[in-house]
């Protein structure tokens, strides 16, 4: 995982740690702290990704409605299959981790999900 794909905020999980997620606190040209951690950014990074699930989406305050993920507080922002939805429109964007659809979430509205 590349600290380029980070933003403060995002959720991710340390390689080799025991928490089940751990939180970006910050990010500058030479370094990225997740919890108390602090990376060099020539060191490798050791945080991985944490994969989207159902779980994640109801804590972020997604709806089930049949087979979508309805986001209540923007109603034309859903997932069908971990795939975005914008109103009637299909965006052919997989979101398959938690970081990226903060990032996305953030991208769109302005605000942290």
């Amino acid at each position: 995982m590349e600290a380029k794909e980070l933003r403060l905020g995002n959720f991710v999980k340390l390689t080799h740690g025991e928490k089940p997620f751990n939180v970006v606190l910050s990010i500058n040209e030479e370094y990225i702290s997740v919890d108390e951690i602090t990376f060099d950014y020539t060191e490798r990074i050791e945080v991985e990704p944490i994969e989207i699930t159902k779980e994640w989406l109801l804590k972020f305050g997604f709806e089930k409605r049949n087979s979508l993920y309805v986001f209540k507080y923007f109603s034309t922002f859903y997932l069908e299959d971990f795939r975005l939805q914008i109103g009637a429109s299909r965006v052919l964007l997989k979101i398959k981790y938690v970081h990226e659809l903060q990032n996305l979430y953030f991208a769109l509205t302005k605000k942290e999900l």
